[in-house]
């Protein structure tokens, strides 16, 4: 409940109060007043009288001798705005502002994505997320740098629907992605990963100080190493075009294994 007074129609008055109210919920916004003559009173939203036809069924205005009440009930996205009280008599008017938003969040928050890289080759892979209301601006991010739309990335935005499209998924577009909603000066964020798994997970490994020789070998199966060498953590080496595979035991000079 909002309260604000007039003294009387002489003097000159106007005030501004801004209201965040949660969607579905019942405003009630009432202005005590005084003077004489008894004041005529008119509410109204960008320079329409209410409630109008549109508004009928869930704006209601009671008013008594010093106080008038404009109730909205079921409020919605789209009764966001700055709403105007009027009174006037034969001394004069005044009038008093009072500007209705509703909250900026994400409705339905961005979900990861996880992709097989042999199944994301030239496929997409669509980020999606709903805010609210849906008159916010959004912006898009990876890893904590813009994107541009492009032919890679495409950004769709349909009321409160917002969604990132990413062509052609590869192993380089793993990370992290970031929806921005911006209101004013109010600002949200959602951020989910997208990981792209490889079709084998291979170690890069430097176990030696020099340089290791190994045959290409099918998982599980041993090879010759011409160099001493120790276990460790992987049983996978990978150069520029294969990945190779060996079981990592110590290795006497001489011996195959």
């Amino acid at each position: 409940v909002v309260g604000f007074r007039f003294i009387h129609l002489q003097m000159e008055l106007a005030v501004s109060i801004y209201l965040i109210i949660e969607t579905g919920k019942v405003l009630t916004v009432a202005c005590a007043f005084s003077g004489e003559p008894a004041p005529r009173i008119e509410w109204s939203r960008g320079g329409k009288k209410l409630p109008g036809e549109e508004e009928s069924s869930r704006f209601h205005i009671e008013t008594t001798e010093d106080l008038t009440t404009l109730i909205i009930t079921g409020v919605k996205e789209s009764d966001a705005g700055t709403y105007t009280l009027k009174l006037s008599n034969e001394h004069g008017s005044d009038m008093a502002t009072v500007t209705i938003t509703v909250p900026l969040k994400f409705v339905k928050e961005l979900q990861d994505i996880v992709l097989q890289e042999a199944e994301s080759i030239g496929s997409s892979a669509v980020f999606e997320c709903q805010i609210s209301p849906s008159t916010a601006i959004t912006t898009w991010m990876k890893d904590g740098s813009n994107i541009r739309e492009s032919p890679k990335h495409k950004f769709t935005s349909d009321g409160k629907d917002r969604k990132l499209q990413i062509i052609d998924v590869q192993l380089s577009d793993t990370g992290e992605y970031t929806c921005v909603a911006k209101l004013g000066n109010k600002e949200k964020t959602s951020t989910a990963k997208l990981v792209v798994e490889g079709i084998c997970d291979c170690y890069s490994q430097s176990v030696l100080s020099s340089h290791i020789k190994i045959s290409y070998v099918e998982q599980g199966q041993r090879c010759g190493l011409e160099e001493e060498w120790t276990r460790d953590k992987g049983n996978s080496w990978q150069n520029s075009n294969q990945c190779y595979w060996a079981t990592a035991y110590h290795h006497n000079p001489g011996r195959e294994r």
